[in-house]
């Protein structure tokens, strides 16, 4: 069912419930939100589960690629005229190099550049696509990549009701 989500409590509650897992990675998770006091939209609490924790799972994963040392997933959110823009942020090991021209296409079906050390794909290439089919059942909502030179971010706006 379709419910008004309030987004502070929502992401509040969402980074209280990652952090004691991310912080035995070695992972920190910030939450910094602005005008969000009051703001709401009207969602399945599953659904946004569904794309956030996809995206918390992908920077765990871009963690155990790289070198960083001071692991971070910053999740930003500001108002902005009616619309709760969500930015998802880390410092990982970045997008993939075989994405880097045509980063749009992680967004497809069975798309992943997780391989085994025989460079064999293991992940399923479903997360994004889900996600971004979760965002797309939303009026007036976006899902994209933010350009980025170190780490890896990605960005979803939602109408605010």
């Amino acid at each position: 069912d379709w419910n008004q989500i309030k987004l502070s409590d929502y992401f509040d509650g969402f980074v209280s419930a990652w952090k004691p897992s991310l912080s035995k990675k070695n992972i920190s998770i910030n939450l910094e939100m602005s005008g969000m006091e009051d703001a709401r939209i009207n969602a399945i609490e599953m659904d946004l589960d569904s794309v956030y924790n996809n995206f918390v799972a992908n920077s765990i994963n871009a963690f155990l690629r790289s070198p960083e040392l001071n692991k971070e997933i910053n999740v930003r959110i500001i108002n902005d005229h009616g619309y709760a823009v969500i930015d998802f942020i880390d410092n990982g090991c970045g997008l993939a190099s075989e994405y880097k021209n045509n980063p749009e296409i992680i967004f497809n079906a069975f798309e992943t550049s997780i391989v085994d050390s025989k460079n064999n794909k293991i992940g399923t290439g479903m997360g994004l696509f889900i996600a971004k089919g979760v965002i797309d059942k939303f009026k007036d909502s976006t899902i994209s990549l933010l350009p980025m030179n170190k780490g890896f971010g990605i960005r979803t706006i939602l109408k605010l009701i």
